[in-house]
């Protein structure tokens, strides 16, 4: 079974102000979820 992260992401609801919005939200999950993978240990590691 593979699915992408599309698909379990792509139906999110960005809740935040579109003029506020410099990344699209499924960049930012896609970007977080690697790092996890890769042992980022919290918001700084991520941004690393």
């Amino acid at each position: 079974m593979s699915t992408s992260l599309l698909d379990h992401f792509g139906t999110l609801v960005d809740p935040r102000i579109d003029h506020n919005k410099r990344h699209a939200l499924l960049d930012i999950l896609v970007l977080v979820v690697s790092a996890l993978c890769n042992n980022a240990k919290g918001w700084e590691a991520i941004e690393d």
